[in-house]
């Protein structure tokens, strides 16, 4: 070879290549450098190809020049868009205290409730504005190195279900006011203002039941036998034996819940307690109990969180449709202690129920399938009896109708059931679950053979699997 051939082998000049990301977002510059006495690519003359391939937009010109200083083959982020910015949801706010946002009474020292240093009833008048809603923000626009326009997602909105006695002020809704005088409350995204009914002794046979279209506030005990029923809140602050407590919002019982087997509280709202024994409780929002759960039947379509005092679930049935927080599950004697999490208890309820009729429906088919046999077979039928066939078979298309629509509307539930378990399922103990405890996620169910310590029990890949507590 020649010594001119071998240094044209022997020098090129420095090359480069630029590579933008799949989103657009990021352009990337490699300098290959050049062999023998060649020269670098000159910067100027890469901004003029980026922009000749129509990156415009976040070129970086210092980044380019140290990537040809450097030269070393490596990719450098030489150009960057903006990323969109998502739109702020929209949200109210509120100018009452929401939840179960009643407090403990004040006492006196002999432990006696203090009524009159004590606040329990939020009071707005007529023509108060009692919530505000602001706006979903619309974003803010990203760009990618191309120039091009990105548009941000805009936030969500959100609306409130207008109850008693609540009136949207202006066109644009967005100012909520009170058109009566009595107490805010919102549950289950329904606002309204209630009128209340204060009762400041124990609710037994001398007060007699109790139905109120508004919030109740009680500052004893609601005895055995009693029943209570308001359209909005109740607030007990006292205890509960063996009555019926039903709440159109919330349900607050400062004291315990002694059930003896006969009592039922449902809420439409959230719920706090300081115990349940023996007792059926439904919530249609979150239940809070302070020290334990003790052979109840409680259904909650959100959480159900024990972690004051004992902090234990012991005996009974407890659904709920998303987590159940406990200290302790079951007991060192093996009790028997059923949890179902991940599908609202209204669901499964449905999908029980739904069952049954199902059951019921195909055995009154089959009775009536076997009687138009018998008539069928029957010759010469006087009229009274082929009146009765003619009734039997009308009965029979209206059953097979109602088969068909169970059998779909239970295959729904059962699908609903299987997802939300696998999206929400969770059981989380903070020291002990027991042998005796019985898990039931989706359709799976898990029986505890060995004491589990501090874990966290999901439904995943169709199983249910103890992970450390998270």
């Amino acid at each position: 070879m020649s010594d001119d051939a071998a240094a044209k082998v022997l020098n090129y000049d420095g090359r480069y290549r630029f590579e933008v990301s799949a989103d657009g977002m990021e352009a990337f510059l490699t300098i290959f450098p050049p062999i023998g006495t060649r020269k670098l690519p000159d910067a100027t003359e890469i901004i003029t190809a980026l922009q000749a391939a129509g990156i415009t937009y976040g070129i970086q010109e210092d980044s380019i020049r140290d990537a040809v200083l450097q030269g070393n083959g490596k990719p450098v982020r030489i150009a960057a868009g903006v990323k969109s910015v998502p739109g702020k949801d929209a949200e109210f706010i509120f100018y009452f205290k929401t939840g179960v946002f009643r407090k403990a009474a004040i006492e006196d020292g002999y432990g006696k409730l203090d009524l009159g240093q004590v606040e329990v009833v939020q009071n707005v008048e007529a023509g108060q504005v009692i919530a505000e809603k602001i706006a979903a923000g619309p974003g803010q626009a990203g760009r990618d190195v191309y120039g091009k326009m990105i548009p941000p997602k805009p936030g969500s909105d959100v609306e409130l279900v207008l109850g008693p006695n609540v009136f949207c002020l202006n066109s644009e809704q967005t100012k909520l006011i009170a058109t009566a005088a009595g107490e805010p409350v919102l549950s289950n995204g329904r606002i309204g203002v209630y009128p209340v009914q204060v009762i400041k002794s124990d609710v037994n046979i001398e007060t007699g039941n109790i139905e109120f279209a508004g919030n109740v506030v009680i500052f004893g005990n609601v005895e055995i036998g009693m029943r209570v029923e308001a359209e909005g809140e109740i607030c007990i602050y006292g205890s509960v034996d063996a009555a019926t407590i039903k709440a159109g919002g919330n349900l607050f019982i400062r004291g315990g819940v002694y059930g003896r087997g006969k009592a039922v509280l449902d809420c439409e709202g959230d719920c706090s307690v300081r115990f349940l024994d023996n007792a059926t409780l439904n919530s249609r929002g979150y239940l809070s109990v302070h020290e334990y759960i003790m052979n109840a039947q409680v259904n909650a379509d959100l959480k159900v969180v024990v972690e004051g005092g004992k902090g234990q679930i012991v005996g009974g049935l407890v659904r709920s449709g998303q987590e159940i927080l406990a200290k302790v599950v079951g007991s060192r004697l093996g009790i028997q202690t059923q949890l179902e999490v991940g599908t609202p208890p209204r669901i499964k309820l449905e999908y029980q129920e739904t069952e049954a009729m199902l059951r019921e429906s195909q055995i009154s088919l089959d009775k009536a399938d076997k009687a138009i046999a018998m008539l069928k077979q029957v010759p010469n039928l006087p009229d009274d009896k082929r009146q009765i066939l003619e009734s039997l078979m009308n009965t029979a298309e209206i059953l097979k109708k109602r088969i068909a629509d169970a059998e779909n509307k239970k295959e729904e539930l059962g699908a609903e059931i299987i997802k939300s378990s696998s999206q929400n399922g969770r059981i989380r103990a903070l020291e002990f679950i027991y042998p005796g405890v019985v898990v039931t996620m989706g359709r799976t169910t898990f029986r505890v053979q060995e004491e589990i310590r501090y874990t966290t029990l999901v439904y995943q890949d169709r199983d249910i699997k103890a992970l450390p507590y998270y």
